[in-house]
């Protein structure tokens, strides 16, 4: 049996999947985050691939995290021996200690210059001109190109069904577009619902952006409901703030920050000050389990603000 495991909050992990379920029509897609209950179901599922034959597992656009690195190894390492083939495509800066200690398990492919659904055209495609346009649509949105509309719109859509925490909209989407079929009448009419959720949530998210100035940089927050995408609230807070660093916080606890292109504050390096990582430009983490337990704006913003006043004093830039 072969599985694809792969980000689902984005068009690239969808893309990924999407690519080797063109490649692989009978491949098993399993749609996978950061959150902490996300992590638990990839290590349950992990457990429940040790009771089955051997088979080939792909993990795309995701990045292994350190805090989060030593239960995922001991799975991989599990699996390996007992004949599993791993192979993990990832686009993301990795720590050099987790990029060794993985690839005694898995074949690990990084390319740090394209998006993950780049290299797994790369690893699985052939003359197909649909893993074109599938790779083409995960590059346009992750490195915020914004050349194409359909780009925009199945952000929306993914953004949307990862709100209503539909994973079964969201493989029948990976399906679809394996087919070469990237909008429909079913997803059109979905779509319309979305834009009324939106709209309101668009307006409390520009209420709640602040703005400091910690060594020098202009960092600003905002808070927002996750019917937004991360990418559009982040355009949002930079555009109301003209920020060097912007954040957004969404009310599970998990944050997203990218920088303007003329600073140097490494993303994946502050976002390790959160247990995430991720790219120089953007990268996520999350707040501590103490404080996501209640979601509480004045102090939340508080610690990040603190967070990242501390990231930038010690990385000294």
């Amino acid at each position: 049996m072969k599985y694809v495991l792969s980000h689902k909050k984005d068009c690239d992990g969808l893309m990924s999947a999407a690519i080797y379920l063109r490649a692989n029509p009978d491949a098993e897609i399993i749609l996978i985050d950061y959150e902490e209950s996300e992590i638990d179901r990839i290590l349950k599922t992990f457990d429940e691939m040790l009771n089955k034959d051997p088979g080939f597992i792909v993990i795309a656009d995701f990045v292994l995290m350190p805090a989060i690195s030593q239960l995922i190894v001991s799975k991989l390492s599990k699996l390996k021996e007992k004949g599993w083939q791993i192979m993990w495509v990832d686009h993301h800066q990795w720590r050099e200690d987790i990029k060794r200690l993985v690839s005694n398990f898995v074949k690990l492919y990084i390319n740090t210059s394209h998006c993950a659904s780049e290299l797994m055209r790369e690893k699985f495609g052939n003359n197909d001109k649909v893993y074109d346009v599938l790779a083409e649509i995960g590059k346009d949105t992750d490195f915020h190109l914004n050349r194409y509309l359909i780009s925009s719109l199945l952000t929306d859509i993914i953004t949307y069904y990862n709100y209503l925490k539909d994973d079964a909209k969201l493989r029948t989407l990976a399906y679809k577009l394996s087919q070469g079929i990237l909008w429909d009448t079913e997803i059109n009419n979905e779509w319309k619902k979305y834009l009324i959720i939106k709209k309101s949530a668009i307006n409390e998210l520009e209420l709640t952006i602040s703005t400091k100035l910690i060594k020098g940089y202009t960092v600003s927050i905002g808070f927002s409901d996750m019917i937004i995408s991360y990418s559009e609230a982040l355009d949002i807070i930079m555009r109301k703030s003209n920020c060097d660093l912007a954040i957004v916080v969404f009310k599970n606890g998990s944050l997203i920050l990218r920088r303007q292109e003329n600073t140097n504050l490494p993303c994946n390096k502050i976002a390790e000050f959160f247990n995430g990582g991720g790219h120089l430009f953007i990268a996520g983490g999350q707040l501590p389990k103490e404080l996501r337990i209640k979601y509480d704006m004045v102090k939340w913003r508080e610690y990040i603000f603190n967070k990242i006043e501390e990231a930038i004093s010690i990385l000294n830039f």
